[in-house]
């Protein structure tokens, strides 16, 4: 039986969290110095969560989600914080929504600077 882990857990421990830190820092100092590529990444990002969470997640706007269980997006900052999921997403991040369960997906380090950006973008 496969053990699930909740958004942000971990599989490898402190040596993957210490190598994913400074991609965050990467991309928000990249974003301060380049804002037109921020906005690019945000459009990315926002093509990422149509694509792969929009059957479960309210992915622009208020909600509601889909599947009632799952977070809109404009509220997930409030649930964790955003850049923590980094290393779910590199990873293949698995949480339930309810009844149901979250498909299981890795993000290379683009994909996942793109999603974080767009997350960011739509926080309350």
């Amino acid at each position: 039986m496969q053990q699930q882990r909740r958004a942000g857990a971990t599989r490898t421990g402190a040596a993957h969290r210490i190598a994913i830190a400074p991609l965050l820092g990467v991309t928000v100092l990249f974003c301060s110095m380049q804002p037109g590529r921020c906005d690019d990444l945000v459009e990315q990002g926002g093509e990422i969560a149509q694509e792969l969470c929009s059957g479960c997640h309210a992915v622009s706007g208020p909600g509601p989600s889909p599947v009632s269980a799952a977070p809109a997006f404009s509220t997930l900052g409030q649930i964790v914080n955003i850049d923590d999921l980094a290393e779910a997403l590199a990873e293949g991040i698995l949480t339930g929504h309810g009844p149901v369960e979250m498909p299981e997906f890795t993000l290379d380090p683009d994909q996942i600077d793109a999603l974080l950006a767009y997350l960011h973008s739509v926080q309350k």
